[in-house]
């Protein structure tokens, strides 16, 4: 049961799509500042998630 708990986190949060919007205002924080997130998720669950969103932070 301890690897499915990943398997799962990474077939859910993996496939998360972004909030209308959240994109273009992540992009426009980016002019300015560093944009990063603050999560319990593993780096692993961080890169998958913001790649199938299109997540453009830091």
């Amino acid at each position: 049961m301890g690897s499915t708990i990943p398997a799962l986190a990474l077939d859910v949060f993996g496939t998360v799509v972004d909030w209308y919007g959240s994109v273009e205002g992540v992009e426009r924080l980016k002019r300015r500042y560093v944009v990063c997130t603050l999560s319990n998720g593993n780096i692993a669950l961080l890169t998958h998630m913001a790649k199938n969103a299109a997540l453009p932070w830091d």
